[in-house]
């Protein structure tokens, strides 16, 4: 599970489990996560395929 993904906060290429988080946020600050799926390169989905299954 541990692989090499690139980063959108840092900027570049770490190591690393890639999650996939839904979260959820209202008007009023207040925050959660819903839902979460671990990104597998094996399984050859895209993230908008995971992101589909998680909404």
């Amino acid at each position: 599970m541990v692989n090499y993904f690139w980063s959108g906060r840092h900027h570049r290429t770490v190591k690393g489990i890639n999650l996939i988080t839904l979260f959820y946020t209202d008007a009023r600050g207040l925050g959660l996560p819903v839902n979460f799926r671990i990104y597998h390169l094996q399984e050859r989905k895209s993230k908008h395929a995971y992101f589909q299954e998680i909404v």
